[in-house]
């Protein structure tokens, strides 16, 4: 391991993410995005102070704070919008987006609005039915899955996400034929829980449940 700091204030790190072919870290001291894998980091805090939360869902970065509620940037953190109208509870600890909500937990419940009411367009294009175009099997499975589908030709990624949206096993990333392909995926090292298989291309995201059991 080696030590990629330079840009970054001193503090707690929470998060570490990718969007496109950028980095972005959260913490105290707010948000700082990378554009050289780490090596440099630059604010992207205009707007914003200490953050807890950070997801991506398209072009779009969401955070939240514990007492600040949520922002979201559509310009990789140049800029900040405050999506909080509504919400009741703005001590916040973690955000996940489902389907066509952001969902937020605070310290009295679980919170929800519309994408629609905070970005004009995230993105991506989401098939009517993603479970269906992909088959994971067995599922559950306590060691390994494998996974089907069909695609059409050209680059493609295939990766197991959490429900922060976070990569935990990259399965396969690169060029496809159109037809149909399968994968082995060994879930060795990944926690028990609810994951997500997506498969990203063109633009197009494919999606299936996975669940790690003990």
């Amino acid at each position: 391991w080696l030590a990629v700091n330079t840009g970054l204030p001193v503090g707690y790190v929470s998060t570490v993410i990718a969007s496109g072919a950028n980095l972005f870290t959260a913490g105290g001291f707010g948000v700082y995005r990378s554009v050289d894998n780490g090596s440099n980091w630059t604010a992207a805090n205009s707007g914003l102070s200490s953050v807890d939360a950070l997801i991506v869902r398209g072009p779009n970065l969401f955070t939240a704070s514990f007492g600040g509620g949520v922002f979201v940037t559509t310009d990789n953190g140049g800029s900040w919008t405050d999506v909080s109208t509504g919400l009741s509870n703005k001590y916040i600890s973690s955000l996940v987006v489902s389907g066509t909500y952001l969902l937020a937990g605070t310290t009295t419940g679980v919170e929800r609005r519309p994408l629609s009411e905070m970005v004009k367009d995230d993105g991506v294009a989401e098939l009517s039915s993603p479970s269906d175009h992909i088959a994971v099997y067995p599922n559950p499975s306590s060691q390994s899955v494998n996974l089907s589908f069909t695609s059409e030709e050209g680059f493609a990624e295939v990766r197991i996400i959490n429900l922060l949206g976070e990569s935990v096993s990259d399965v396969f990333k690169g060029s496809l034929h159109a037809g149909a392909h399968s994968f082995h995926c060994a879930l060795n090292g990944v926690a028990p829980g609810m994951y997500e298989c997506i498969i990203i291309q063109k633009g197009h995201y494919q999606r299936a449940p996975v669940v790690r059991l003990q």
